[in-house]
């Protein structure tokens, strides 16, 4: 029983994660697009 309790916090911590970083990614891609369009070089 204690195992199937630990396992579904887990996943909801795993789903809360995964909106947060997937947001995150997001924004980190769009950061990505403006570096790319810089000349560095």
């Amino acid at each position: 029983m204690k195992m199937a309790l630990m396992y579904l916090f887990i996943v909801s911590e795993i789903k809360n994660r995964i909106k947060r970083t997937s947001a995150l990614k997001i924004l980190f891609h769009q950061i990505n697009l403006i570096v790319e369009r810089l000349p560095l070089n």
